[in-house]
C-alpha cells in the first residue's frame, strides 16, 4: 500500500480517483449480483460515476514510465496504457 501512495502523485489525485472507481464496481456488482437489478439510469449519479474513471484514466498520464520495458517489474507498457 505504501507504494500506491507516492510522491508520483503529488495530491493523491489518481489514488482517490482509483479508490473511487473500485468502489464504484463494488456497487454495480452489488445490485446486479445481489439486489438482482440494473442500477444504471440516465441521470447525474451515473454520469459522475462514469466521471471518475474517465478522469482517472485522464491522470494516469502524468506518470512517467521508462521508455524501455523493464520484464521483471510489473508496470503497464507505454503502448498500453492508451488502451487501458
Amino acid at each position: 500500500m505504501a507504494k500506491l501512495l507516492s510522491h508520483h502523485d503529488r495530491y493523491h489525485s489518481h489514488a482517490i480517483l482509483g479508490l473511487l472507481a473500485l468502489l464504484h464496481f463494488a456497487y454495480r456488482f452489488y445490485t446486479v449480483l445481489i439486489e438482482q437489478r440494473e442500477s444504471f439510469s440516465p441521470g447525474f449519479w451515473s454520469a459522475a460515476t462514469l466521471l471518475v474513471h474517465v478522469f482517472l484514466h485522464v491522470l494516469s498520464f502524468q506518470f512517467e514510465l521508462p521508455r524501455n520495458r523493464i520484464w521483471t517489474k510489473p508496470m503497464i507498457w507505454r503502448e498500453f496504457r492508451v488502451h487501458n
